[in-house]
Formats: structure tokens, sequence, C-alpha cells
């Protein structure tokens, strides 16, 4: 019998907050039309410290917004600080965060920020960062580049017994621009700026 999965990918968002109550509309239709088990990861750069709310939060904001959209793993490399994660471990945040080193698994991936040497037989290997092309080889999956606004759609297949894996689907959508918010989401990034704001009077000290 043939297991599938789909991974809805983003990345690029730096710091775009106004785009994430929109996103999370679309991200949640394809989840529902997707009728297999679903993984939602982000490839990098989701924060920018030229963005002032990912400057005085250490890198938190975006990630904080991304966890209450059901994101299940992120690539923190390059912008979140020891502090931020620090504090977003400690807010018991459900999303994995992964720089140089970590992984994260279940019972069908595991997944890294960087190439590395994986042994997980059976478990398909996703490399968390944007290359310049979608690739399946020999069960290591590379994602190709989505920019703001994009979402990646990669829907593999591995057939009982055997455990070949398939590449059956590798396409980028773009968010309509017509997309209505949702003021859930909307809401929570209500929160994350005023806590920003705070740390800013702050003069970000405990974030940096």
């Amino acid at each position: 019998m043939e297991q599938t999965l789909t991974i809805f990918y983003t990345a690029n968002l730096r710091g775009d907050l106004n785009l994430l109550p929109r996103l999370y509309i679309l991200l949640r239709r394809l989840k529902q039309e997707a009728g297999s088990p679903t993984l939602l990861l982000d490839a990098g750069r989701a924060c920018d410290d030229s963005v002032w709310h990912c400057a005085a939060t250490g890198g938190r904001s975006t990630l904080l917004v991304l966890d209450a959209m059901g994101y299940t793993a992120a690539n923190v490399s390059g912008y979140l600080t020891p502090a931020g994660r620090t504090q977003l471990t400690n807010n018991l945040l459900g999303m994995a965060l992964l720089d140089q080193g970590d992984r994260w698994e279940n019972e069908q991936v595991v997944i890294t920020a960087r190439e590395a040497s994986i042994a997980a037989p059976g478990k398909v290997h996703i490399v968390l960062a944007c290359d310049e092309h979608t690739a399946l080889n020999q069960g290591t999956l590379r994602l190709g580049t989505v920019e703001t606004g994009q979402v990646g759609v990669i829907r593999l297949s591995s057939a009982s017994g055997t455990g070949h894996l398939s590449l059956l689907r590798d396409n980028v959508l773009t968010l309509p621009s017509a997309t209505p918010p949702d003021p859930t989401i909307a809401g929570t990034i209500e929160f994350v700026l005023a806590e920003a704001r705070y740390h800013r009077r702050k003069g970000g000290s405990s974030d940096r």
C-alpha cells in the first residue's frame, strides 16, 4: 500500500507579519485539501535584523506567529539569538527550532537545517533550507527556493515493503491578493508586536 506525505513550506518571510494572517488562510485550505499527513515548515529567514520587531526580540517575533499557525519546524540559522531561543523554549513552543547541528524527527522524516550524514533507514531526510531546485536523491529531499508570499508544495509517496520514495508533486503557489486575513492570527500578531515594543523601550537588552 502506498503511503503519502505532503509538505508545505515557506521561506524568506523577513519579518513580514502583515502577510501572515492571509497566508494562514491559504495554508489551512491547502492542509484540508491534502487528504494525507502533512508537514508545515519554514526554510529560513523568517526574521531579519533590519526589521524593528525582529531586532527587538532577538528574532523571536515571527517565530511566535509561525508557531500559532501550526508550523512543525523552522530553520532559525542566522537570525535567532541564543537568548531568543531560550525564551522560546521557556514558552513551551510547539514548533521545532533547527540550527546547525539540530535535528527533528518523527516516524516518517528526519529534518535538519543543513546537509548532514543521517542514518535513518526508512525515513525521508529533509534539508530545511532553500536550494535552486527541489530534488529527491537517495532519500534526501532538498527544497526549491520560495520567496515572500509563496508556498512550496511537495508530495511524496513511499511504497510499503520496498520503501521506494517518489516525488509526486513539486510546485510553488503564490498567495492570492484577495485572500482575507484570519482574525486569530491577526490577534496573535498584535500581542507579539506589543511585546516587541516593550523590549524596544527597554533597549532590547533582555533579548540581545
